[in-house]
Order: structure tokens, then C-alpha cells, then sequence
């Protein structure tokens, strides 16, 4: 299995704050059938994450997953909100796709009525695909789902 979307790299965002608890993580996964996961940290206004950054901490944790024989490959990635996305060269953003597989994990907003459509649209005009992150939770998708459907049939996927 592999998963596409996950808060692994110690101390980042909202997911483990230490080593252990990446590895802890990381040790649930393969446990669970999971032999590959994308790092998806946040690139937002909340945690000021630099793309730059990414690669040398999904590194490092690849290094710690090895020494310590946890069979799970890393691959670098990021949740990119859309609000940021206008700000990310072209460059940084081929950095942050899933896997280096040329799509953007575009954060869905929780509760204000970002322009995610808006977002989609600049990713793909600069020849990126999208994946629409956990619309499950978007407040304002959930009360307007032809939004998502709009974002689909424009070829966005979907992941819940």
C-alpha cells in the first residue's frame, strides 16, 4: 500500500512532535500493510514551513527508518494550501508534488470559503495536476459539493 498523504516528519506541523513518535508512526503503517508514504507536511500561513526544507528532513527520517529496520520508503511531497500557492515559484511546487509525480496536494479549507477552485486553476496552468486533500472535512465543500464536482470534472482527484 501506499499512502499518499501523511503527517510523518518529526516536529513539522500537526503531526509527531518528536523522532519517536514519527517512528512509532511510521512502524503503525507497515504493520498495516503500508510499504510507501508520502511526507505531506503543511506549506500554509500557520506553519511557515519552507518547501526548501522538506527534502533534507524527509532524508534524515529516511536515514532513522533504515537504522532502525523499519521497511517503509519515504517519498517528499507537501500539503500546499491555496492560499499560498501564488506565492510558490514554479520550481518549488515541482518540488512539493506527491512523490515527484507532478500533483499538488491542495489543502481544502476547513471552515472559511477559500478560493480552492481558484488555487486548482493556477497549479494547472503552470502544467501541475491536483488532489484535492481530505474534502470530507471542508466545511464549505460539504455545504456545496457541485464545487467538488466542478474541481473533478476540471480534473482534479479526490482523496478522502
Amino acid at each position: 500500500m501506499i499512502d499518499l498523504h501523511a503527517h510523518v516528519l518529526p516536529g513539522i506541523d500537526d503531526g509527531p512532535p518528536t523522532l519517536e513518535a514519527s517512528l512509532a508512526l511510521a512502524r503503525a503503517a507497515v504493520a498495516s500493510g503500508t510499504r510507501v508514504m508520502v511526507a505531506t507536511p503543511h506549506i500554509d500561513e500557520r506553519y511557515g514551513r519552507a518547501a526548501t526544507e522538506l527534502d533534507q528532513v524527509v532524508s534524515n527520517l529516511q536515514v532513522e527508518l533504515d537504522r532502525v529496520g523499519i521497511a517503509l520508503q519515504l517519498r517528499a511531497g507537501a500539503e500546499v494550501a491555496g492560499a499560498r500557492v501564488a506565492d510558490l515559484d514554479d520550481s518549488t511546487l515541482r518540488r512539493v508534488t506527491l512523490g515527484g509525480g507532478g500533483r499538488v496536494l491542495l489543502e481544502t479549507p476547513f471552515e472559511r470559503a477559500e478560493d480552492v477552485e481558484g488555487a486548482m486553476r493556477d497549479l494547472q496552468s503552470r502544467g501541475l495536476g491536483v488532489v484535492l486533500a481530505h474534502v470530507e472535512r471542508s466545511g464549505p465543500l460539504r455545504r456545496d459539493p457541485t464545487r467538488v464536482r466542478r474541481m473533478v470534472e476540471a480534473g482534479a482527484l479526490v482523496s478522502i
